[in-house]
């Protein structure tokens, strides 16, 4: 097995073993807090989990193929994340406030 793949691997592990560990505890720390969340943190953690496993299997594949544009990959996945994150979990609580000039 290659080296990328191994860390692939390993990466993909950590981010579920991460992933298992904030859904496990996360909701004992909501239950103290005066406010709860108003996003599904299950939903936040899944997306984070999904997009960094995406982003970073895509990187290392592309380091194989053309090594000096990884940097550029990675600002682009960044960016990707940043705006679907917006659209999907923010653009609801937006959408509830009227806009107004005044």
């Amino acid at each position: 097995m290659s080296k990328s793949v191994q860390r692939i691997i390993v990466f993909n592990c950590i981010v579920l073993a991460l992933f298992l560990i904030g859904i496990l505890v996360h909701p004992h720390v909501f239950k103290q807090a005066a406010h709860p969340p108003q996003i599904s943190i299950l939903g936040v953690y899944l997306f984070f989990a999904l997009a960094a496993s995406i982003i970073i299997t895509g990187i290392e594949l592309l380091f194989d193929v053309m090594s000096d544009k990884v940097g550029y990959a990675f600002l682009v996945g960044i960016f990707l994340k940043l705006g679907f994150f917006t659209v999907i979990f923010l653009a609801k609580g937006l959408l509830d406030k009227p806009l107004s000039m005044t």
